[in-house]
């Protein structure tokens, strides 16, 4: 028998409405439970993606604009240089973080759409049950979550795979700017610069593996 998690996810869900004591109402419990869950983890990752904006946004601030100093709920910080070093590491957290939480909506859609499959063959074959089902603020966050078959789903396809692209790219761009102007401002031989950037390359590359993983299964 196949290992992959798609086999292993129709398996379970076969398994679920094999049992004696599965219900139609707790079927449709478990569906709406499921979209609930694809809410959550589509409203985090939007957050995540928004707030990698906004730090992005504030980098340039600081370095383009000249920004010496903020006032945060009337305290006025000063010497804002280090924080350029900071920001870089929270916004690959967050892009690790992003990495994950699209692995585990990847898992929660394919378990919705084939429990649907076996459940409701007919709402399946309709691509109804797509309607239903949360997009993040990308144009198409996933082709099957639109449409399963025909000249649209290649061309979500072919837009999919670029947004990816963008998606993996622009975060890598910015980070070749930021460190750059990182060691323009604090030094060559700062050690805080020196210690952004490993942290700054060990969870991108973390990341990626975990966006890669979810994007193969």
């Amino acid at each position: 028998m196949p290992s992959s998690p798609e086999r292993r996810i129709a398996d379970r869900v076969k398994q679920f409405l094999d049992d004696e004591k599965t219900s139609p109402e707790l079927v449709r419990e478990y569906l709406n439970l499921l979209l609930a869950e694809q809410r959550s983890i589509v409203g985090q990752l939007n957050k995540a993606l928004g707030f990698m904006f906004l730090l992005a946004a504030l980098f340039v601030l600081i370095d383009v604009q000249g920004v010496q100093e903020v006032s945060v709920g009337g305290v006025k910080l000063g010497n804002l240089h280090f924080l350029t070093a900071l920001i870089p590491v929270v916004m690959v957290g967050l892009f690790a973080r992003a990495a994950i939480l699209n692995v585990q909506r990847s898992v929660v859609n394919k378990t919705y759409f084939s429990l649907n499959e076996h459940a409701f063959p007919g709402l399946y074959r309709s691509d109804l049950d797509t309607l239903l089902v949360p997009n993040l603020f990308f144009v198409t966050s996933e082709p099957d979550a639109i449409a399963r078959s025909g000249r649209m789903k290649k061309v979500l396809e072919a837009a999919w795979i670029t947004e990816i692209l963008v998606f993996i790219a622009l975060p890598l761009a910015f980070y070749v700017y930021a460190y750059v102007r990182i060691f323009a401002l604090l030094h060559v031989t700062s050690p805080l610069a020196w210690i952004s950037l490993v942290l700054t390359v060990a969870l991108y590359v973390l990341a990626l593996v975990v966006f890669y993983e979810g994007v193969e299964d």
